[in-house]
């Protein structure tokens, strides 16, 4: 039998409330000591996943123990719980390899910087046109001829970086 797999946390949540696999606790918890003394006594009892929905000093509730048995491992991965070793198998070999955030990000960090001094150039030059035509009463040729020069000097800007990014080979 094939169960369907959790496809978020909130979804396996639900599904765990709906199978009177969840503790939620309201009362105010100190996520110091409490918790996790809450958390290590059921993970040795095979307890329930646990919901705390008030943490002092934090808005955002804490969940735990959500795969601490078979039976929800197998609920999370929606295969039966006799199964679990024998499914887990193919897709362990099918594995993805990790991809650093950073190395991403440093990959699109000069795209970013493109946009960033075009847009950068123009705010700055047509605020700069603007604060000039309210103190010389010249609307809006000056706000104007500061957007012109913004362009300008984006595109400079711009195609520096672009020739930048071809010298390294991105």
């Amino acid at each position: 039998m094939t169960l369907k797999p959790s496809f978020g946390i909130r979804d396996f949540i639900a599904r765990l409330r709906n199978a009177g696999d969840l503790l939620s606790i309201r009362t105010p918890l100190d996520p110091k000591y409490e918790i996790s003394t809450i958390l290590s006594e059921l993970g040795k009892k095979e307890g329930p996943a646990i919901l705390i929905e008030n943490v002092k000093g934090y808005q955002f509730p804490v969940v735990g123990n959500l795969l601490g048995t078979k039976k929800r491992l197998s609920m999370a991965l929606g295969v039966d719980p006799e199964d679990l070793v024998e499914a887990s198998i193919p897709k362990l070999e099918k594995r993805l390899p990790p991809v650093l955030v950073s190395d991403s990000f440093q990959k699109a960090a000069p795209y970013i910087n493109i946009v960033y001094t075009l847009m950068g150039s123009i705010l700055m030059f047509g605020l700069l046109g603007w604060w000039l035509d309210k103190k010389f009463s010249m609307k809006p040729w000056l706000l104007l001829s500061g957007l012109f020069l913004g362009l300008v000097v984006g595109f400079y800007h711009l195609f520096k970086i672009v020739k930048k990014l071809e010298k390294n080979g991105n």
